[in-house]
Formats: C-alpha cells, structure tokens, sequence
C-alpha cells in the first residue's frame, strides 16, 4: 500500500498545466462476473477494491516512481513479481481489506491469469516457484519473502496477505510470508458461508464508483480505528493514459470537512514555496466540498508525470535514512 500513499502524494505535487478532471459517474451494480469473484472474499473487510490493481506497481516503474518509492520499500522481489502480473491486460482482480489498530490483512482474487502465468513471472525475476496440485507459491530475494495462491474451481487465483505493525493499521509495512494451503482453504470456507458479494450496504458504496478505470475501491469505515472521522470512501484511478484519480470522502464529523476545506486553501498559499515542478500543484488540485462529502480529482498527461518525478525525487532525497516499509503489494 505504499505505493498507492505515494501515488496520491504525487497528484498533490503537480506541476501548473493539470487537467482538473470531472466527477465520474458510478457503475451502478455489480455486474455477475463480478459478483462471482467477490462470493470467493469472506464476509466483513469493510473496504473493497478492483480493476487491475497490480498495474499499480507497473505504473510506478514505468514512470520513474518505483525508484522514488524505494526509498520507501524494501520489497523489491516481491514489488518486479507483481509488475509482471500487472502487464497482463486479462488479470482482474476483486480485492478486499480488513484493518484493525495495528494491522490490516487483503485478500485478493486474480481472475484473467492461472498458474501458467504465475510460474511465468517467477521465472523472468529469477524466483522460486512450487506447484502442489493447486496451491502454489512464490519466494523471491531482495528480501527473502514468499506469497501463497490458492487455486479456484472456476480457475481464478486466491491469496492473502498479512500486515502488521507500522501505522494506518500496519499498512505500509505488509508480512510477505506465504499462508499455508489450510489456511486459504479456511478463507474460501468461510466465503461460501457469507461472502463480500451478500453486503448490501457495502455494495451500494461500490455501485457509486466508476469502475471501468483501471483500479477502483469503496469503503465503509465503520467498525474500524478511522470511524470516528470517516463513514464511506470511493474512488478510482486511470492509468491509461497518465495519472488520474478521483476520490470521495464522507466525514462523520462536517467540522472535519470545514477543516480540510481551511487546511487545503492555507497549504496553497503557501505553494510558492514548493520546489521546482512542485511549486503549482495544489493550485491544480479541484478539490470539492458539499456537507459532510469531500471530492478530490487530478488528471496528469504523462509528461507531466515525468517532471513531478522528478521533483519528487529531490524532496523524497532526505527520507535515505528513515523507516524502511515493504509495499509491493
């Protein structure tokens, strides 16, 4: 989840020339396919995603960012395995994620790619790949570190991984050590008993995103450390052509949204202090408030992705030294 942290950093460290992006419409229901893939998630993570998540990773490496994020991430092997995954335009994915104080655990459904493909991104990285029967798994270098799949009747890959320690629920610091077969299996048990697809009122959340973009997510926060200050969370992204995001905030407190509002204006006052290509960003930044809901979208040409790396490579040149955090997922 590194990545996606520095992702959204780098939206707000644009350069002037942004294309401000307008609110898209939702997709409205699941369609059935979709449906299929979430009954294999059990039940009561409170935050979903889809679409293409591991072309996350390719982006970061395509454009530069995957260098600036290193600084952030000791995951390596793992982080070039999942951009190989990423680069198979038939993988979709129907994801989930339960947070907790100090930890947060996603599952993930891999549609579109077998074992076939697995096997295949092992070898061009130069890891170790096991098969036995359909449960496979993955150990690369850089730091030794191993993932689990489990595969599904209907052909689809199941994995899970867990985080622990660190903020935001551990986040940022994901434990790549490969769940045993009993384990996966104990997961899509206890899918067929309540599944992500049977929460109505999750997937009203999820029926207001646009999830034709190429990663999308929507949340319920209730139940979790942040419920105090958030209800729900949608949002998606576009990496087709350069950088795009959208994101909606409901607060559970409106004075939340009052400060966000007066937080975001003294922030761009002061953005001429900002170095170089950074100076202008959040001038570009549309950010929207209406009550309690806050929306925030930013839409990036790729050249204009370049230059912010740039950029960012200079303000990210102190944090050498600090935390290291894995986030090759």
């Amino acid at each position: 989840m590194t990545r996606i942290c520095l992702l959204l950093l780098s939206a707000a460290a644009l350069s002037a020339g942004c294309e401000k992006s307008r609110e898209p419409s939702g997709s409205g229901e699941l369609s059935s396919g979709d449906k299929d893939m979430f009954r294999n998630l059990p039940s009561g993570s409170p935050i979903v995603f889809g679409g293409n998540y591991m072309k996350v990773a390719q982006f970061m490496e395509q454009t530069g960012l995957g260098a600036v994020s290193a600084k952030l991430d000791s995951a390596k092997g793992m982080q070039a395995f999942m951009t190989c995954l990423g680069m198979n335009d038939k993988l979709k994915i129907a994801g989930s994620m339960a947070i907790s104080e100090r930890t947060a655990d996603m599952r993930m459904v891999m549609g579109g790619i077998g074992a076939g493909e697995v096997e295949g991104c092992a070898k061009k990285i130069e890891a170790t790949y096991k098969a036995d029967g359909d449960y496979l798994t993955v150990e690369v270098s850089d730091p030794k570190s191993d993932v689990a799949f489990l595969k599904l009747k209907d052909g689809s890959l199941y994995t899970r991984v867990e985080g622990k320690g660190g903020g935001m629920g551990g986040m940022g610091a994901p434990k790549y050590q490969a769940l045993s077969r009993e384990d996966l299996e104990a997961d899509v048990a206890s899918a067929k008993k309540g599944s992500i697809a049977d929460d109505g009122k999750l997937n009203d959340i999820v029926a207001k995103v646009d999830r034709t973009q190429t990663f999308w997510f929507a949340g319920s926060l209730a139940g979790t450390p942040a419920a105090d200050k958030v209800k729900e969370v949608y949002g998606s992204m576009d990496l087709t052509d350069g950088f795009g995001i959208f994101v909606s905030v409901q607060v559970a407190d409106p004075s939340l949204a009052d400060k966000a509002e007066e937080g975001i204006d003294q922030v761009k006052s002061m953005s001429d202090a900002l170095p170089g290509e950074l100076k202008t960003l959040l001038k570009e930044l549309d950010f929207k408030r209406k009550g309690d809901r806050i929306r925030v979208s930013l839409k990036l040409s790729t050249e204009q992705v370049g230059r912010v790396v740039k950029s960012l490579g200079g303000l990210m040149g102190g944090l050498g030294g600090g935390r290291r955090g894995g986030g090759g997922f």
